[in-house]
């Protein structure tokens, strides 16, 4: 499984009923020192085929994981955050093997602009281990990722959308892509005792590579794939507060594998892989 993947995907859904007509102004102002506690469910699949062969392999995870969102300070727009990771449980599920594990906890420090820009990574810690310093790929990917799907620096509508597109690689190094995000206001409405703003927000893009030498084991030649995602938001615009998220994603990649790849393998063969995962996020009350 593509734990970064995964994570990216995550941090991207961590940063319902009439309509009024009116205009709404969309920021990221939270209250300095309010506390706000989640419930995040996740499910995840990840499949492999080797075509010569005709075999599949799949992994299917799950997660019930708890974490605590704050405000610590705000200066000239730019707020600092701390989410702190407060454990779960996670399952594994591979040939009918299943495992059980107790999920990290850990702590995450960043700075984020009123439009939900992620500006800077301050700390991260996850199980006692200081991963600033190890981050910095995964920083660039997600800062650059939230320019291109934060709030609009105008007012909105019922109906409005704003758009964006992402240009690098997924994960970090791996697959170049240019990815359209786009987001649209769908109704102003109560929603768990808040008057919360219904934003979808979906993405896609292809993803692609260079072809690459194996050595004298041959050769990977040119890969493609495609990245998307579906994401809705309930979005308490007037205490800056997510209120609930759900959504899904999913990444393909198909590669033409040429050479010595080994006993009973033909020296050309397709390995495709997809990878799903569906996201679900609630405010405790």
């Amino acid at each position: 499984m593509k734990s970064g993947w995964l994570l990216t995907v995550s941090a991207m859904i961590v940063l319902v009923v009439s309509a009024p007509a009116h205009a709404v102004v969309l920021r990221h102002v939270p209250k300095t020192g309010e506390v706000h506690h989640y419930s995040v469910a996740a499910t995840g699949v990840f499949a492999m085929k080797i075509g010569a062969l005709d075999q599949t392999s799949r992994t299917e995870t799950g997660a019930d994981l708890r974490f605590e969102h704050k405000a610590l300070s705000e200066s000239d727009g730019i707020v600092r955050l701390q989410t702190d990771l407060l454990g779960g449980d996670t399952t594994t599920r591979r040939d009918d093997q299943v495992t059980s594990a107790k999920a990290p906890t850990g702590k995450f420090v960043v700075m984020v602009d009123r439009l939900g820009h992620l500006t800077k990574v301050q700390k991260v810690v996850v199980n006692g281990n200081d991963l600033t310093g190890e981050m910095g790929p995964w920083t660039e990917l997600l800062s650059k990722w939230s320019q291109c799907c934060g709030f609009p620096d105008r007012d909105v509508k019922v109906g409005d959308t704003w758009t964006g597109t992402f240009t690098g690689s997924i994960p970090p190094g791996g697959l170049k892509t240019k990815v359209a995000i786009k987001s649209q206001l769908l109704d102003l409405a109560e929603y768990m005792g808040r008057r919360c703003a219904r934003i979808r927000t979906t993405f896609d893009g292809p993803l692609e590579s260079g072809a690459e030498s194996l050595g004298p084991f041959g050769n990977v030649e040119a890969t493609t794939g495609r990245v998307q995602g579906d994401l809705i938001w309930q979005y308490d615009w007037e205490n800056s507060v997510l209120v609930a998220g759900e959504g899904s994603g999913s990444m393909e990649e198909s590669r033409l594998l040429e050479g010595i790849l080994g006993p009973g393998m033909p020296d050309r063969t397709v390995v495709s892989t997809k990878e799903q995962v569906k996201l679900r996020i609630a405010l405790d009350q």
